[in-house]
């Protein structure tokens, strides 16, 4: 087709992440957007893993251009290296300067034997004798101290353009509102962008305008979703395509979001990610990595069952801690004489007393407490044998936004965070078999999700 038209070719991969390694990521922020789990996104997931920005080499070896299927086809190879050289020349030539540094207004047209500024002035004197009646020293004062400031600001067109939507919008009755800073001028009042009387209230002009400000004011005007694409329409059709841009945004989360929405696209259970993300000690991104690494808290979800925390690694002196699940950490080896009661002594004095369980032999265990290994006995082996109860603490957690009274009752209830009490059998449980060890049971907040 090319060849036939005359015209080059230009071969280019569909880039929708940088790296090969990235391709999960961006499944999880497909996800997100679409506001779904990753279980059900397969109508949107890319088929393979292919799209990540290619270098010339990797390009060069994709079909047509592996050497097999060049030999059978030498017209698509040869225009396959020239797609190459040409993207190569195209990314060459391009340099795009947007000149954000200085702000350029589109200008607006007034009428013959008037300025901007003289014809700012016309429209306000107009607009202070409809707003007051009648007209007081305290209004002529502040108008003509915000006209001396906007002519000295450069700001008149600015002022124009304001009054020009809002007028189209009432002419049109599409509903519309001045709102934020300028809400203190009295300009922006006597020309209708704003209803707010800033005389009366005692309102500070600037605030939104004043002459040691290095950026411009900012207007923020609030239109009617349902009639909004009318006014769009009329600002490219009065000012012109190349005087008119949309305005994206740039969202990003912090981290007890970001915890949560990735959570939620990984299919897990609301109050279970709800109950992660309230563990983060910081709203900082950036400082994930800290809470990671540190004891206690955000990190003990991360721990796998049985090992003991950090401090206990590093040989450093403890006493008996608790996750954020309620399960007792396994005791530093720096104490390997607690045992039995001495153990539960010292959970005790750590929970501060709080409410106790029943263990399975009748005895009271309190919250996060250690108990002696004994054969048959549930929980995860600490240090020489000792058992840490799998006890949750009352849960004084109401969920998230969007929780249903149901999930919170299952939150408290301790299901899928390890414990709570396990089902019967023949309720979607195997029993162990009857021969050689029970199985070691997952423990924390794996218990009750899919292997994956």
């Amino acid at each position: 087709m090319a060849e036939a038209a005359g015209l080059p070719v230009v071969v280019a991969n569909d880039v929708h992440y940088a790296r090969p390694e990235d391709r999960e990521l961006a499944d999880v922020l497909t996800a997100i957007r679409h506001g779904r789990s990753l279980e059900t996104l397969g109508d949107l997931r890319r088929a393979d893993g292919e799209s990540y920005l290619k270098s010339g080499s990797e390009l060069a070896m994709l079909p047509p251009g592996e050497p097999g299927f060049a030999a059978a086809d030498p017209q698509a190879a040869r225009a396959w290296a020239a797609g190459i050289s040409t993207a190569v020349e195209l990314a060459a030539s391009c340099s795009v300067d947007l000149g954000f540094e200085q702000y350029r207004f589109p200008g607006f047209a007034v009428p013959n034997g008037e300025t901007p500024f003289s014809y700012l002035v016309e429209l306000c004197q107009v607009g202070a004798r409809r707003r007051y009646h009648p007209v007081t020293p305290p209004v002529v004062r502040q108008l003509a101290h915000e006209l001396d400031v906007i002519e000295r600001t450069g700001l008149a067109e600015f002022f124009l353009i304001c009054w020009d939507l809002m007028r189209f919008a009432k002419e049109q009755g599409i509903p519309a509102q001045g709102r934020g800073s300028a809400a203190s001028s009295i300009v922006a009042y006597v020309l209708g962008i704003t209803r707010v009387e800033p005389i009366r209230h005692n309102l500070l002009f600037e605030r939104f305008i004043n002459e040691g400000r290095t950026s411009y004011p900012d207007v923020d005007i609030d239109f009617s979703s349902a009639r909004r694409e009318e006014v769009i329409q009329y600002v490219y059709r009065r000012y012109g395509p190349e005087h008119t841009g949309m305005v994206c945004n740039l969202v990003t989360y912090r981290a007890r979001s970001a915890v949560r929405e990735v959570g939620y696209a990984l299919g897990f259970p609301r109050p279970l990610v709800d109950r992660v993300a309230k563990a983060l000690e910081t709203h900082d991104s950036v400082m994930v990595r800290r809470d990671l690494e540190a004891d206690g808290g955000f990190a003990e979800f991360f721990r796998p069952p049985g090992e003991a925390p950090k401090a206990a690694r590093d040989g450093r002196s403890g006493r008996l801690g608790r996750s954020p699940l309620g399960a007792a950490i396994p005791l530093p080896a720096a104490h390997p004489g607690l045992r039995g009661r001495e153990a539960a002594a010292d959970g005790r004095n750590h929970a501060q007393e709080r409410s106790a369980e029943r263990g399975s032999d009748g005895s009271v265990v309190p919250w996060g407490s250690a108990t002696a290994g004994s054969a048959g006995g549930s929980g995860i082996g600490g240090p020489k044998g000792a058992q840490v109860a799998l006890a949750a603490p009352p849960s004084d957690d109401g969920g998230g936004p969007g929780d249903t009274p149901a999930s919170v009752a299952w939150l408290k209830a301790g299901r899928g965070t390890g414990h709570g009490t396990p089902p019967p059998p023949g309720h979607g449980t195997s029993p162990p078999p009857d021969h050689g060890p029970p199985p070691q049971a997952r423990g924390g907040s794996t218990v009750g999700l899919s292997d994956w």
